[in-house]
Parts: structure tokens; C-alpha cells; sequence
């Protein structure tokens, strides 16, 4: 969720940066889109209805594999759209240490400073009803490929990130920015889809 969050977040800042500049879109054409509604379907199921939760968490490794793998096809179908790749290799990398792991690694000293409550946080593990795995560094798979970066004391939302994820947010700002259509200046003009301006 704290991705997507991510996600909405940063298209959102670009699109008021587009607006200002008096950018059109250019909006891509997506492939596969069931893929990735499939893949949203099955984590709801780690914040749902009751039943749904105690049923998802009983198959917690596969559902969250079996995600991963529809969310890396869609990406995959649609690789032709500027950013594409950093999302995949994103994905891949998240995808990669989950399954080496049985879930994202996050240190016990992370996942202390996301939820201060040690008392409430087992060693081996699932963090709630997350994807992260609290776990020791020595018995890490690709740790580093892990949630190992929180952001600082200042902000107001707390949360932690791997490589992957800022990958794939790079690969997002790469294709919103690339969507954007920037307005053609011509003897003094500015001239988009809508509007012509005369500059100063």
C-alpha cells in the first residue's frame, strides 16, 4: 500500500509540473491491464475482510509470489513505454529477495522505528499484515536487495523502502515525465492542443 501510495503521490506531482507548463498528455497504451488488476486482487487479501485476511495469510508466501509474477507480466507486456525497464528491474529485485526470504527482510531495528512498539515484533516472522519478514541481518538472502532505507525522523509518515522500490518509482517518474507534451514555441508563440500565447 505505502507503494502505491508512493506512486499516486509522485504521478501527482509531475501532473501539476506538467500543468503549470501547459503540457498535453500523451497517454500510453497499456497492455495485459487484467494482469495487473489480478495482481492488485491478491495482496487485497492481506488488508481486507476478516476471512480474507486469515485465509491469505495461510497461503501468504504463494499469494504474494503469484503477485508478483502478475504485476512483472504486465510490466513486461508493456516494456515499450518510456521507464519500463527500471520498473522491471524494480520488480525483479523485490520479487527476487521475497522469495529468497519468505517475505520483504526487514531488520529488527527498522521495524522497531516503523511501529515503536518492540514488544509487538517476533524474529522470523511477518510483520502484520504486511509483506515484510522481520528477520536478522546474518540470516538474510540478498539483504541489501531489502527494506533497509526508512524515511527521515522530520517526515510525517513513516515507512521503509529497498533498491527495488526506488526503482521502480524511477521508473514511473521516466514514464509520466515521457508522457508529457510539451507546447511548441514558433516566432515569439507558444502553441499546445488548446491555446496559442504570445510571449513577452
Amino acid at each position: 500500500m505505502i507503494m502505491i501510495t508512493a506512486v499516486l503521490a509522485l504521478f501527482l506531482l509531475i501532473s501539476i509540473y506538467g500543468w503549470w507548463y501547459r503540457c498535453g498528455w500523451e497517454v500510453p497504451e497499456f497492455q495485459g491491464l487484467s494482469w495487473l488488476l489480478a495482481s492488485f486482487g491478491l495482496q487485497a487479501g492481506f488488508y481486507g475482510f476478516d476471512w480474507l485476511v486469515v485465509w491469505s495469510q495461510a497461503h501468504y508466501l504463494e499469494l504474494l509470489m503469484v503477485s508478483q509474477v502478475f504485476a512483472f507480466i504486465f510490466v513486461y507486456r508493456n516494456r515499450h513505454i518510456k521507464g519500463a525497464l527500471w520498473v522491471l528491474l524494480g520488480s525483479g529485485c523485490n520479487a527476487i529477495v521475497i522469495f529468497l526470504n519468505g517475505g520483504m527482510p526487514i531488520t529488527l531495528e527498522s521495524a522497531v522505528w516503523l511501529y515503536g512498539d518492540a514488544s509487538l515484533l517476533r524474529v522470523g516472522e511477518q510483520l502484520g499484515n504486511s509483506k515484510d519478514m522481520v528477520l536478522m541481518v546474518t540470516d538474510m538472502s540478498l539483504g541489501f536487495l531489502g527494506d533497509r532505507w526508512h524515511t527521515p525522523g522530520w517526515w510525517p509518515w513513516r515507512f521503509v523502502y529497498s533498491i527495488g522500490d526506488v526503482l521502480v518509482l524511477i521508473g514511473v517518474a521516466v514514464g509520466v515525465y515521457g508522457s508529457l507534451q510539451w507546447p511548441v514555441v514558433e516566432d515569439g508563440m507558444i502553441y499546445d492542443d488548446q491555446i496559442s500565447i504570445e510571449m513577452e
